[in-house]
């Protein structure tokens, strides 16, 4: 659970919105509980200037004050701030930095010689800040689909269906997420 990895994060169930519940699975499956309204209702100022803090602190910033509108698992919702909070934690548990995390686990073990995250070194925009070229990102898609790069249960892991992993799971009632066709 998050609460397992940063110390200021709610670990009983006194957390009105249950964030004591919260997974790196529900982060990275976007079902955490975040749910925006409208598309980038919630525009933190982490995001909105990257530059200005650390992935820690956005997440921290993120979880005092984001769209914390369903309970953990139950339903889904598109956005980058699952990302955001996501990556801060694995991050935090292998005691990295974001930019050395991905440099290390996806740049330099699938020899990316022209991918790189905007603002890399200080809050890298996970959601959307990689900058890539088209032979890149083939290599990182061959990695996948060939399971090679990380171990075979990583990838069928990250394969698996997420209405799977949590039944009776539903898109978040706004019409971003339900016009989304993948449930």
């Amino acid at each position: 659970p998050a609460h397992a990895i940063f110390p200021w994060w709610a670990a009983d169930a006194s957390d009105a919105k249950q964030r004591h519940l919260v997974t790196l699975r529900h982060l990275l499956t976007m079902t955490s509980g975040l749910v925006e309204q409208e598309s980038h209702s919630f525009n933190p100022p982490c995001i909105h200037d990257p530059s200005s803090s650390t992935p820690e602190d956005c997440a921290h910033q993120i979880y005092a004050a984001g769209p914390w509108n369903a309970m953990p698992g139950t339903q889904w919702s598109y956005n980058n701030l699952h990302l955001q909070i996501a990556g801060a934690m694995a991050a935090r548990a292998a005691n990295l930095t974001v930019g050395a995390m991905l440099e290390r686990h996806l740049i330099r073990k699938l020899g990316l010689s022209s991918t790189s995250w905007r603002h890399m070194h200080t809050n890298p925009l996970l959601a959307g800040g990689m900058v890539s070229s088209g032979a890149n990102y083939e290599k990182i898609l061959q990695a996948v689909l060939a399971y090679r790069g990380w171990s075979k249960q990583t990838l069928e892991t990250m394969e698996r269906d997420t209405y799977e992993a949590f039944p009776g799971l539903q898109p978040a009632p706004n019409a971003k997420d339900r016009s989304i066709e993948c449930f």
